[in-house]
Order: structure tokens, then sequence, then C-alpha cells
């Protein structure tokens, strides 16, 4: 393994990443749209030189690197789980519940009848993933287009922030469920059974053992009064979670939204360290999270997306991801509120939709073809939400 060509892969990802950042910030859109973009760039170099350019297409086999982005990946599912009060969970009420189970419900519904109707995979397992794909909820940008609109005190924005919330754990649920369903190779009730309780049980047995012994564990990394210890202490749970998730076949970023559940600033207290956990992991995070967005975005051929067939496609799948989760917004009645809104903001994939395919890619189960659909929907949800949004959210006292 050649260590200057993987600090070259690494230099180049890293800057074209904040490079795309920068420029999609500035026209008011999501970084990781850009992050994506710059990736598809990359992978695509042969592709736009017609041939003269063949070298970057090399970040798509490099196994360091996908390494890298994997263990990106399990960090950002461990930022969403810090970030993820569970107390708050409970104060949102039924309202957001019922929309983020109608959220996960009809679009899983619609994905796994539309990939089998329409001819796009006749593979059970394939229509499962496809489904599962549809559920995702990204809370991330939501949030960002309700921080940036002053709209944050809205009962709409508190309904829209929890569901997504909710559903994002549901569809981690769905997720485990489904690429359990798809390791062991059967679909029949007792298989299903077992994979769901092991979902829901680590999940909620983790947490609530994790909730109480934290405590404990943090208490003995106080007493390593050395700089760095506070963040030693918060990777071990997030990097303990995925493997303890792993060795019971579940999925590795699925133990690590469990640690963090588990985790928050109070058990950190005691530490010398006085800034915040997310500040501490903020810097690991801009290193590795981007990484796994440029390789999610390498993957993709564009000779794939420019098929008649996966433009059409995928565009029907990208109506269904839509119109799925707008209805889902209708489930907060009875309540006076504008359910189009809330069905609106539920809308964006972002990059929980790119977390749910790339682990279908990884399982076998997604193919470069049905990966290109499922990013033609991620970037086109994402795009049109914070437009849509404001238009309709303005209209809102």
């Amino acid at each position: 393994m050649d260590i200057s060509l993987i600090l070259f892969e690494l230099m180049v990802i890293l800057i074209a990443a904040k490079l795309g950042a920068f420029l999609f910030e500035r026209i008011g859109q999501p970084p990781v749209l850009g992050e994506l973009v710059v990736g598809i760039i990359l992978g695509n170099m042969a592709f736009f030189t017609n041939g003269a350019v063949q070298w970057f297409t090399f970040f798509r086999t490099d196994e360091f690197i996908h390494i890298f982005s994997e263990i990106g990946v399990i960090i950002l599912l461990f930022e969403i789980g810090l970030q993820s009060d569970i107390s708050e969970l409970l104060k949102v009420g039924f309202p957001a519940a019922r929309v983020a189970v109608v959220g996960v419900v009809l679009p899983f519904a619609l994905g796994y009848w539309l990939t089998m109707g329409l001819g796009i995979s006749s593979d059970f397992n394939v229509a499962l993933f496809m489904g599962a794909t549809l559920t995702a909820t990204s809370v991330g940008i939501t949030a960002r287009v309700l921080k940036d609109l002053g709209k944050l005190d809205l009962s709409e924005s508190r309904i829209i922030l929890g569901a997504a919330v909710i559903d994002d754990v549901l569809g981690l649920i769905v997720l485990a469920i489904v690429s359990g369903i798809v390791t062991t190779g059967a679909a029949n009730f007792s298989s299903t059974a077992i994979v769901s309780l092991k979902a829901f049980g680590f999940l909620i047995g983790g947490v609530l053992i994790g909730r109480w012994g934290a405590p404990y564990v943090m208490k003995l990394f106080q007493k390593i009064e050395v700089q760095g210890v506070k963040l030693a202490a918060a990777l071990g749970a997030a990097f303990l979670g995925a493997i303890l998730a792993k060795k019971i076949g579940l999925a590795p970023i699925v133990g690590a939204f469990a640690a963090g559940l588990c985790l928050d600033d109070v058990q950190f207290r005691g530490f010398n360290e006085k800034r915040s956990l997310e500040e501490i992991i903020s810097p690991i995070s801009d290193l590795f999270i981007p990484v796994f967005f440029v390789v999610i975005g390498t993957s993709v051929q564009i000779e794939a997306l420019l098929s008649k067939e996966i433009l059409w496609m995928g565009s029907i799948l990208t109506f269904a991801a839509i119109f799925g989760k707008y209805l889902a917004g209708f489930a907060a009645y009875p309540r006076k509120l504008d359910f189009q809104s809330i069905g609106i903001g539920m809308i964006p994939r972002g990059e929980v939709g790119l977390i749910f395919a790339s682990e279908g890619k990884r399982l076998g189960i997604i193919t470069d073809t049905l990966f290109s659909m499922v990013v033609l929907l991620v970037m086109i949800t994402t795009l049109i939400t914070p437009p849509i949004l404001s238009i309709f959210l303005k209209r809102t006292k």
C-alpha cells in the first residue's frame, strides 16, 4: 500500500469536498450536495474528458478510501444520535409520531410496489431495500431551512423536526430489519420476527443500558487527566456500538446511532476539557464525513444517469418519494396546522437516503444502476425542498 498515493487521494477528496460545499452554500443549497456533486465529477472524469483522464475512477475501488468513508458514516450517525434528545422525542406528542409512522409506511409500500410492479427489479430483496431507502428523511436539511427562515418556534416546525427524528429511528429499525432479512436469505415470519426483536432489542435495550451505565464509565475516564480523553471516550462509545451491532447481524451505523442516544454533555461535565462534545467531535467529522459523500458520488456512473430508462424509472420513484412524505403531513390532524408545510418538510432524503442505499450496495443488493436512481432521487428531493418549504412557511404565522 503506497502511502503517498493514499495521501494524495485524501488531499484531492478533502479539498474537492470543501470547494463543493462552499459553492453550494453560496447558492443556498446544503453542503452535502456539493460534496456529492464533486464526487460525481471525480468519478466520471473519464466520461467528461472522453477518456483522456481516467485516473480518478480509481477512487471507486480503493479499499483504504472506502474504509475511511465507512468510518465517516459511523461518525455521522453517532452525531445524529447525539443531537437526538429522547426526552424531546417524548414531548413532541402523538401528531409527530403519526406523521413519522405514515412517513415510513407509505413510502416503503410505494417503493416496494413500484420496484416490483414497474419491472425495475423482480428480486424481493432489491424491492425491500428500495422501499427502505424511500423511508428516509434528512432532519439536518429541514432543520437548516427552518433556522434560516426564523420559523423554529412554529408548531408546524416542532412537529416536522420531531417527526423527522422519530422517522430516523424508525428508518434505522427498518434498515436493520431489511438488512437482516437480506443477510439471512429468508423472509418467513420467524426470521422477520427474530430480526425485528434484534433491532428493537438492540436499540431499546442498548439505549437503556447505555444511559444507565454511561455515567459510571465516564467517571472512570475522568480520572485519566490527559488531553483528548473526552474525545477518546466518545469515539470509543461510537465504535463499540458499531462493533456490537455488527456482531449481532445489524448495520454498524445502527449501533453508532444508539451510542449517540446514550450520551449527552451532562455525562462529560467532570472532564478537564470544557468544550461541548459536539465541538470536540466536529474536527473529526470534518475530516471523515466528507470522504463518505465524495466516495458515494464517485460510485455514480453518468452513463447510467443519462439512460432514458434510468431517468424514467428514477423520476417515478422520486415522485413516489415526494408523494409519500407529502401525504404523511396530513397525519398531524386534528389540530389546526399547515399540513402541507409539515409534509413538504419531510421530503428531503439527503445523506440518510444515501446511507440506506450505500448499505444495500455494500450487501450486493443495490446495483450501480439502482444506486444511480437513488442518487437522482436524493438530489431532486434535497434541491426542491428548501425553496418550496420557504414559500409555504412564509405564509404561516
